[in-house]
């Protein structure tokens, strides 16, 4: 939300992001009507021990089901 808050970016978040976000430059609208598909690409280092990193994983794999497919080791 930084570069959208400094007015150089715009994102496509979830709605407990606009629950949380307080800076007066950043506005949200809802997305209402029906869209298609999202594709979701992600990268990260393998020996990363960053402990975000396994919960993140394992929700995006709940979310997007079937993804993990697709996935690169």
């Amino acid at each position: 939300m930084a570069l959208v808050g400094a007015e150089v970016g715009c994102s496509l978040t979830v709605s407990s992001v606009a629950e949380n976000v307080t800076d007066p430059h950043v506005h949200f609208l809802r997305v209402r009507d029906e869209t298609l598909p999202i594709y979701l690409r992600m990268a990260w280092r393998g020996a990363s021990d960053n402990p975000s990193l396994p919960p993140v994983l394992a929700l995006a794999e709940r979310v997007w089901a079937g993804a993990a497919d697709a996935a690169a080791p």
